[in-house]
């Protein structure tokens, strides 16, 4: 909250760093190890096919939710 940049891009200084699509298959895992909850699994279809994005976020942040509160 100082206004300074956390992360700086060495090379592309116009480069824009993360993403705000939703939660990536690692971000979930760390979050089950995190909270000692079981993984739930996601249907492979949602996760592998590029036109289901909004779908698996959705799915990632509903997952994500059920972890918090769980």
């Amino acid at each position: 909250a100082n206004g300074l940049n956390t992360i700086i891009p060495t090379k592309n200084v116009s480069a824009v760093l993360g993403q705000r699509i939703g939660m990536s298959s690692i971000d979930i895992l760390e979050v089950q190890r995190y909270y000692g909850c079981v993984p739930i699994p996601i249907p492979s279809a949602a996760v592998h096919q590029q036109n289901t994005i909004f779908m698996s976020s959705t799915i990632s942040m509903g997952i994500l939710l059920i972890l918090l509160l769980h």
